[in-house]
């Protein structure tokens, strides 16, 4: 009998809290498992986050001091556990799923690696520095980790435009490079949901023709241009008055709340909290139109 191909899987830090990068780790996990459990025996690699500055008393659990942690962890503390699992001697194969995670590869046989790049904005300080904004310091990092990438077996695009500006920067030869689209989620469908659409027209109240729906899903990170989106917004609203924003994925900066009362769209935004995957496809299925602006 052949054995199993032995795969880990390593993942963001779940402290971290990148619901994205979970999400792609979670649904990877579940086909290798549920599809390729013959040939495939795949275990996920993530150790605990350390808390360090954000656990001392009187010091706020994020800004600087979680910052701080997060590198360390990134940097020195996940690398250092790797090395105590004895990874590079358990796994025939190591999949990083998220590209900001790519310096990993260092301390991986780089020729069974692979990476998942999902675009090219952890590495802006490095390949345009004279357009990015981000902070000189952070720059050695950025490069170690863009390092990483280069220096992995393949690297999995998530789309087409993601692979052109890798191949436009020369980050990595077109031979290592494999383009593979996110999947859709098993609950994303058009069919109807009697107790997930319930749930979404508790939080939104009964879908009205008259109040269409714009939906952003998203942070509210500055890649993720809120700003646009607002003026997005507050221009469709000189054609359609009655139109109103949906946004999943936390409460807008101080910033962006300043822009959305220049803007008019005070009463006009709803932000909902966190919802299960059935719920968050019933509020697409009644949004008039998904804004995408990152």
């Amino acid at each position: 009998m052949t054995p199993r191909l032995r795969v880990g899987l390593v993942c963001d830090l779940a402290e971290e809290g990148w619901p994205s990068m979970d999400l792609v780790a979670e649904r990877l996990d579940h086909h290798l498992r549920t599809d390729h459990a013959s040939t495939v025996a795949v275990t996920r690699l993530c150790p605990q986050l350390v808390r360090r500055f954000s656990r001392v008393p009187g010091v706020a659990p994020r800004g600087i001091s979680w910052t701080a942690d997060r590198l360390l962890n990134r940097y020195l503390d996940f690398p250092r556990w790797l090395r105590g699992v004895r990874a590079a001697d358990r796994f025939d194969l190591f999949h990083v799923v998220d590209h900001s995670y790519a310096h990993l590869v260092h301390g991986l046989p780089a020729r069974r690696s692979v990476v998942t790049c999902h675009d090219l904005d952890a590495f802006r300080g490095v390949i345009d520095p004279v357009a990015s904004r981000r902070s000189p310091l952070l720059r050695p990092m950025a490069r170690y980790t863009l390092d990483g990438l280069a220096a992995a077996a393949r690297v999995v695009c998530v789309s087409r435009a993601v692979r052109d500006e890798l191949l436009a920067y020369r980050i990595v030869p077109a031979e290592r490079i494999v383009v593979i689209p996110n999947g859709v989620h098993p609950s994303r469908s058009a069919d109807p949901d009697a107790a997930a659409d319930a749930a979404a027209t508790a939080l939104l109240g009964e879908p009205s023709s008259a109040v269409p729906e714009l939906l952003h899903v998203g942070s509210t990170i500055p890649r993720k241009r809120i700003d646009r989106l607002l003026r997005v917004c507050a221009g469709l609203t000189q054609v359609v008055p009655g139109v109103r924003l949906v946004r999943v994925g936390g409460p807008l900066t101080s910033a962006q709340q300043a822009l959305a009362s220049e803007l008019g769209l005070e009463t006009r935004i709803r932000t909902l909290p966190f919802v299960e995957h059935p719920v968050l496809s019933a509020v697409y299925r009644r949004a008039a139109l998904v804004l995408l602006t990152s």
